[in-house]
């Protein structure tokens, strides 16, 4: 017999090939720019000696920008997207120069008015901090 529901299409984020799953794409971006992360700082640190913060900021928004055009690309071929959570989480870490900067060339993700909230506060948040810190030295 077979139920009245209708069957369920799995989701592109446990998607299986052969009976194989494969990781869910938050845990695979996650991971990839995490590696690239390090890979970048590190070359910038220790092979051109810049300050670590210069260094981290410069990878984050590189693979920021490159991240956001991937999904861009991905989106117009119907195919598997990067999780919002793992773009957010690069601006979060510093990456919303180049996450901008993709946005405004690519016009991507500049309509979806939930994922402009998110990125706008995790901006102003920085920029709060940013000034509470500059405050900070020059007051101390």
């Amino acid at each position: 017999m077979s139920s009245s529901k209708p069957r369920e299409k799995r989701s592109k984020s446990i998607a299986s090939h052969r009976g194989k799953r494969h990781w869910p794409p938050v845990k695979t971006f996650g991971f990839a720019v995490l590696a690239l992360a390090l890979i970048g700082v590190g070359l910038l640190y220790f092979l051109l000696q810049l300050p670590l913060l210069i260094s981290w900021l410069m990878t984050t928004n590189v693979i920021a920008f490159l991240l956001y055009t991937f999904d861009k690309w991905q989106a117009q071929g119907d195919r598997l997207r990067v999780p919002e959570i793992v773009l957010h989480g690069l601006v979060l870490v510093g990456g919303c120069v180049g996450a901008m900067l993709a946005m405004t060339i690519y016009h991507h993700k500049t309509r979806k008015a939930s994922f402009q909230r998110v990125y706008w506060s995790i901006v102003g948040l920085q920029l709060i901090a940013l000034s509470a810190y500059i405050a900070w030295i020059v007051l101390r």
